[in-house]
Formats: C-alpha cells, structure tokens, sequence
C-alpha cells in the first residue's frame, strides 16, 4: 500500500472538518409557523383561520372552546328534549355563520293526521325554525368514525349540540332531468337522491363546534345537505341515500385521495361569515411576547357561494311541474284536518238538506291532469268515505293540486263531513278506451297512494293502473 493509501481517511477527516465549518456560515432561513385553529370539513368552502404565530393559535382555539362552553352553560337544563325551548342566549367571542343548500324531501315523516309530509309542510317546518328563532338541539354519538350518530334524544355522555337556523331562501323544485340537477350533483343530476323534490338555501347560526355538527344535525332533521355522500345528499348504487361503508375502498395513495375529492359531489356547504376579537402584543419585562385580546373586531362574510349562481337562473319548467310558495302555504292549510270551509251562517242554511246526494266518489276528466284523494268523515256517524278527482286547469280555475282539490272539500264541508287531503298526483285519463293510468306526487299535498286510487277508480267500472316511482311528476 502507498503513502497516499495510507493518508486517505486523514483526508477525508480535513475535508469533512471543512465541510462543517462551510455548514455553519450559511444562513439557514427560519421556517414560517403556519398552524389552523379552526376546521372546515372536507370538501366545505369559505372563510377559513390561518395563524403564523403560536400564540395566536392558541387565542383562537380558547375562543372557540369558550364560546362552546358559554353557550351550553346558558342553556337549559341538559338532557331537555325540548328543540324549541331555550334560555339566555350567549354572543360569544368568535361568531361563525354557515350557508348551506339543503334537499326537501317530504314523506320523510308523518304529520299531524298521520299521513306522509307534503313538500309544502316541509317548507313551513323549516320556516318556523326562523319565525320562533328555535335552538335546534340534538345529541351526539362519541365516536371518531363518520358517520356520527346524532339523535334528538338524550344520552348519557354524549354531546350536547346546538345550532339555529336563521334565514330560509327561496325554495326551487328539482327532479334528475331538469339542469338545476345537473349542475348540483354529478352524472348529469343522476346522484340526486330520489326522494329529493327541491332545494332551499339555509343560513344556520353555529353555536357549538362538533365534528359535523351542521351536516349531521340537519340530516337527521330530513334536510340532507346537496353533495353530502355520508349523510344522505347524494344517491349511490340504485338510489341508495346511505353512506358507504367504513372499510369500504379506503385510497391509500396520493394519487387515490386526489381522486376521490375531485370526482365527488360538490358540498353545498360555506363557512360565509366570521366574527371574532383581535389580538394584541405586548412585551413583558423578561422581552417575552405576550398576547392581550383587544376591542377591535374582525368581520369577514362573503356574499355568495359557488352554488348562487345556479340559483339565479330561471330555469323555467320542468317536467310539467307548477308550484310556488303561495300554492304551498294553501295546499298546507287544505290537508289540515278541516270541520268546515264554509261560513258559519251558510252551514246552518244547509242543515236541512245534508242528506242530500254526496259528490260522485271518483270524478275524472279525459287527458292527463292533476289529481288528489280526500277522506271525509261525517260529523255524525264518523263514516269514512273516499274521494278522487282529477280536473285540468281550466276547470278547476289554476294549475295546482290545490285548485283542485277546493270546490270537493267545499262540497264535502256543506254535506257536515270533516276532510282531509291525503294526496294527490296525475290521473292519465282515456275515456274513449275506459282506462286510467295514476303517476306522480303533487308538490303541496305529497304523494297519494296510488295503488288505493287504482282501486277506488277499478270500482267505478274504469280500468286502472299505477307507477309509485318517484322520478315521475
């Protein structure tokens, strides 16, 4: 072995004692503290909180967990059932305003008279939410896996949450062919949940921060966010609104995860207004930095969504679907159980002629119009009757299942029958061939049972069929 041999490692002792030396002349840049105190579920837009120093991380979480606290503090007692009761409200610290855009989908549960809810009482549900400014409160599941259980009940340990809807927007009929649908959802409108009949744009007041509180809360109320596939705002395999399974398919790559978000539906969810104190510094006599809340407000809020301007499209109609506020607040008052749609002195002229003859019990006009079914139940005798009819709009004075549905139940009122609207659709009409087709659902009354309808007309001499599917208007 040679000299130079020998003296190797020497060398490469100098070189790296070089190298170490050149290390610690170069500046090293200080890297920038970037943390988020404040969460938005995935795929939710809108305002969002970035800090870059730790103290203020620290501040805007406090602000967060103090206002949670403050807010159940001041409330009822907590294991109250009661979603429209509640006690001194709180106006903590931070406040956060989401705007959503929801499904309506009635028949999702039974009214008053038992019977499946009509898109109109839908509607008026949501509305008194607002008009009684109503804490809406139900209880979570602990639990990490989403979905998260939340239920209107109260259980031990679980969590208290605590939201308030505050504005209802305009309410829009949707069905899977019409291009609202098609922009809101992907596949051309085809993971549109079925049941889904329209959407309306919600402002919703959050008073406590829990994992998926807004989505969760308001899919167990029947109100679905658009675009959410874990709590029922998106239709899956064969219509199905449930979420996937947990284990199901989980991406492991970049790559995988990438395309799992930008393939979905869009969440029709925003984060549209944030309020909350600023922070101050100051030094203390050690030269520490030392945070101090300050009177300034920040106020951030943005107008719109990426959803608004699908909104502000008329669309015009689709599927031959006529519906508007008005026609659902009557339709609504119409289902109600009613004693009499008649002045008081008018019905004391027709006591002597009760008994006169009742409306034919299945009333139905040639073409393809609008239908609904009453019950009728005679104020003395409690008898129970049925009655259908179907007219088109110039013989029953309007487009809606409400102008049809009026001058029966005045008829049935003079006759002393107290009358329900049970529901309605289309009654496709062929008088020439003495057959009858019955399709659809009506927007105020919900759908009827088509199949009794089919009955009812079969016993009539007609012959009758029937499509219970919901894609059909």
């Amino acid at each position: 072995m040679d000299k130079e041999d020998i003296s190797l490692p020497s060398r490469r002792k100098q070189q790296s004692g070089g190298n170490q030396k050149n290390r610690k002349k170069k500046k090293v840049d200080p890297l920038i503290y970037v943390a988020t105190p404040q969460r938005l579920d995935h795929n939710t837009s809108g305002l969002f909180v970035v800090a870059t120093r730790k103290e203020f991380a620290a501040y805007f979480a406090k602000l967060l967990r103090v206002k949670t606290e403050a807010h159940l503090r001041s409330g009822v007692v907590s294991n109250s059932n009661n979603n429209t009761s509640f006690g001194q409200t709180v106006d903590g610290n931070v406040q956060k305003r989401y705007r959503c855009l929801v499904c309506i989908q009635p028949g999702n549960r039974k009214n008053e008279n038992g019977l499946p809810s009509s898109l109109g009482e839908e509607v008026e549900r949501l509305n008194q939410f607002v008009n009684n400014k109503a804490i809406i409160r139900h209880w979570l599941e602990p639990n990490y896996r989403a979905p998260h259980v939340y239920s209107e009940n109260y259980s031990k340990d679980w969590l208290e949450c605590l939201l308030r809807i505050t504005k209802v927007g305009k309410v829009i009929p949707v069905d899977r062919s019409c291009e609202l649908s098609k922009m809101l959802w992907s596949s051309d409108g085809g993971t549109m949940p079925p049941q889904c009949k329209a959407v309306a744009e919600l402002e919703v007041e959050l008073m406590t921060g829990r994992a998926h509180q807004i989505r969760g809360q308001l899919s167990a109320m029947g109100f679905p966010i658009c675009g959410d596939a874990v709590y029922g705002g998106v239709a899956h395999h064969n219509g199905d609104t449930s979420p996937p399974p947990i284990h199901s398919e989980s991406p492991r790559t970049q790559e995988q995860r990438a395309s799992r978000y930008t393939n979905s539906d869009k969440l029709a969810l925003q984060c549209c207004a944030l309020q909350f104190p600023d922070l101050n510094y100051t030094i203390n006599n050690k030269g520490e930095l030392v945070p101090v809340q300050s009177d300034r407000i920040n106020k951030f809020q943005l107008e719109t969504a990426w959803w608004t301007p699908f909104l502000s499209v008329d669309y015009g109609s689709f599927s031959g679907s006529t519906t508007n506020l008005d026609d659902l607040s009557i339709a609504s008052t119409l289902r109600r159980s009613t004693s009499t749609l008649i002045e008081q002195n008018e019905q004391e002229n027709v006591k002597e002629i009760i008994k006169t003859i009742l409306p034919t019990a299945v009333r139905l006009s040639p073409g393809a119009n609008k239908y609904v079914i009453i019950r009728a139940t005679s104020q003395g005798s409690k008898e129970v009757k049925w009655f259908v009819k179907s007219a088109s709009s110039m013989e029953c004075g309007g487009p809606y299942h409400a102008d049809v549905a009026r001058d029966l139940l005045k008829e049935l009122s003079r006759a002393n029958y107290n009358t329900v609207v049970c529901g309605g659709g289309r009654i496709d009409y062929d008088a020439a061939k003495n057959v009858a087709h019955v399709y659809g659902f009506s927007y105020g009354f919900g759908k009827g049972d088509h199949e009794f309808v089919s009955l009812l007309i079969e016993k009539e001499g007609i012959r009758a069929t029937f499509d219970n599917s919901d894609v059909l208007y």
